[in-house]
């Protein structure tokens, strides 16, 4: 289950610094660390975690432990560690869905079959990363198995899910499981004050923001930035404005103002990464104003005026922000899996108005 990262038998140095871009998850770190240093990295390994929990960040150090061959490894500016860090060699291999598919099929598995004995180009390793993994079906699980089982020597397997649940136990007993960090919103607010100028900036100009943000993200870095992103090009204020226009329109969407509500719906972005975001809104802004009509005592992820919220609660029933919250959810994956924009928010449309 471990191919040696031995590039003869001079003396090497692990080094800590590729890990810099990955906040916090220091047991990940350790775990590296105790594998480079005594040449005993596994040949796969499974990422779990949220969306900008840092997946891809580990993967790659991961990959860059293994494919540098100095002294001091991975020194992060040889040729193999710049190919690696800017996604220039071919030899880091991403294995997506054929076409539109949501699910990795076996067709795709069949493609590492197909060139894994091939010798890497320009590095002495080669890597095969697998992003949501935990879509692929039994049948290219099953495949990919037989890889696992017996790997050529120097190829890696980088395995991305948000939940290992969803993989076959004969894959999981192949790989180990690697979980990443969940950060509470003092840990996150603390990372990102920390290592990031703009968060940092935020926070001091608008604090009611940046701790919004901090909510909305649900302990993802990655998450988290993306929010305070979008906040530094001063969008967010636009955008929460036009998920509570969603919000107040559905709530009054009876009989003819069900037209008002469609086309206001229709119209929410044609841009794939804000409409993903106006989704998102819409989601924690539904829970939210369930906690208000039910009197939850829970932190607000969208709505910080309590009479506002309560006003806007009490006209929706419970039933209504449950299918908001649900179906803005289902749309946001929708597009995640890349499908048509006008299509994703006829079908949104289409649910809310049953």
């Amino acid at each position: 289950m471990s191919d040696s990262l031995s590039h003869g038998a001079r003396r090497r140095t692990f080094n800590p610094a590729v890990t810099d871009t990955l906040w916090g998850n220091e047991r990940i770190k350790r775990i590296l660390k105790a594998a480079a240093t005594t040449n005993t990295l596994c040949h796969a390994y499974i990422f779990e975690g949220a969306p900008g929990s840092g997946r891809h960040t580990a993967a790659l150090a991961f990959a860059l432990t293994a494919a540098c061959q100095s002294d001091l490894f991975p020194c992060l500016a040889c040729e193999s560690c710049r190919k690696l860090r800017e996604g220039l060699s071919p030899d880091f291999i991403t294995i997506l869905p054929e076409g539109d598919r949501k699910t990795l099929g076996v067709e795709a598995v069949r493609s590492i079959a197909d060139t894994v004995y091939i010798l890497p180009n320009d590095l002495d390793v080669k890597f095969y990363l697998i992003p949501d993994a935990d879509t692929m079906t039994p049948q290219a699980q099953n495949a990919l198995l037989k890889l696992l089982e017996e790997p050529p020597q120097g190829v890696y397997f980088f395995l991305i899910c948000e939940s290992s649940a969803n993989l076959l136990p004969t894959v999981k007993s192949r790989a180990p499981t690697l979980k990443m960090q969940k950060f509470s919103d003092a840990e996150l607010e603390e990372l990102l004050t920390q290592n990031d100028k703009n968060a940092a900036r935020i926070k001091a100009a608008d604090p009611e923001a940046f701790g919004r943000s901090i909510r909305l993200s649900d302990g993802s870095v990655g998450r988290a930035l993306q929010l305070l992103d979008i906040r530094k090009s001063g969008s967010t204020q636009a955008l929460f404005e036009r998920a509570e226009t969603f919000l107040k329109l559905y709530a009054m969407s009876t009989g003819s103002s069900r037209a008002d509500f469609t086309a206001y719906a229709m119209s929410l972005s044609d841009k794939r990464d804000e409409l993903s975001e106006l989704l998102s809104l819409i989601s924690a802004g539904a829970r939210d104003l369930l906690a208000y009509k039910y009197d939850v005592s829970a932190p607000p992820l969208f709505f910080t005026d309590k009479e506002t919220a309560a006003e806007l609660a009490g006209r929706v029933t419970a039933e209504k922000l449950i299918a908001a919250a649900t179906c803005a959810d289902k749309a946001r994956d929708d597009l995640s899996a890349n499908a048509n924009i006008h299509v994703t928010l006829t079908a949104l449309a289409a649910r809310l108005n049953k």
